[in-house]
């Protein structure tokens, strides 16, 4: 799959290399995660920071050196 990112909001953001992919996301069998409003727009977010937002979820097995691997 390589590098990309996921962004977890009512749509779901998928990046691979120079590709942009926009899909609708579900919730699945929580109930208690809810899409929160913002009074700051992300545009306006980024300009004020001088800065782009970027989530990095990193999955796998505890204790199984994922971070060292990232790290080194």
């Amino acid at each position: 799959m390589g590098g990309g990112y996921h962004c977890l909001s009512q749509w779901e953001t998928v990046m691979f290399g120079t590709r942009i992919t926009f899909l609708m996301s579900t919730v699945g069998n929580s109930t208690n995660i809810f899409w929160q409003e913002c009074p700051v727009g992300r545009a306006e977010r980024q300009k004020l920071l001088n800065q782009k937002g970027c989530v990095l979820w990193i999955t796998g097995l505890s204790g199984s050196g994922l971070l060292s691997k990232l790290s080194s």
